[in-house]
């Protein structure tokens, strides 16, 4: 399995694109676009198309991961070096009072070949709702999105081929998603 951490080599400053059509890039996928914020107004089913289109607010878990490994950096005997501290101190006045600051970005998420779409625990008429997106999964001839809260999509398609794509600049945030088992 993919980890988000094998595939930070990602250039930072570059917008993420992929097409996933194997297992494999779907975990990728699923791996960038975790904790992605969904409004429900924003999804769509083009059903002439057999098209299932979403547009999400990604967290930048890459450059995250560049923050963190950046936190974490050490001097041979173990301790940080003095530089690191400072570096990581000396942030613009606004975010000093906030914390460290992290980005999200618009990501567009296209899946083709959809013959049916299955929800559970969400209401498509409810367009103001937002959702956190967990994960994309492949399971008994559909792709499963899941989101927080036990809701999920459930998309059927006899091939994978799914895109992914940041359009647009990152905006900063000062809020990183957590998991329980972060701790």
């Amino acid at each position: 399995m993919a980890r988000r951490r094998d595939i930070i080599g990602l250039a930072r400053d570059r917008a993420f694109r992929v097409r996933a059509e194997s297992l494999e890039d779907l975990e990728i996928v699923s791996s960038m676009l975790q904790d992605a914020i969904v409004p429900i107004s924003e999804i769509t089913y083009q059903r002439p198309d057999n098209r299932f289109v979403l547009m999400t607010q990604r967290f930048r878990w890459e450059s995250a991961e560049h923050q963190s490994d950046a936190a974490t950096d050490e001097t041979p005997d173990g301790e940080a070096s003095n530089d690191d501290v400072s570096e990581l101190s000396e942030a613009p006045e606004s975010s000093e009072t906030t914390g460290p600051s992290y980005e999200r970005v618009l990501c567009a998420l296209r899946i083709e070949n959809v013959t049916a779409v299955r929800t559970n625990g969400i209401y498509l008429s409810k367009r103001g709702q937002m959702l956190e997106l967990l994960s994309l999964h492949l399971a008994d001839g559909s792709l499963d999105l899941a989101f927080a809260d036990g809701k999920t999509i459930r998309l059927s398609t006899p091939r994978l081929s799914c895109h992914a794509e940041d359009i647009g600049e990152a905006w900063p945030t000062t809020l990183r998603p957590e998991h329980p088992d972060d701790q």
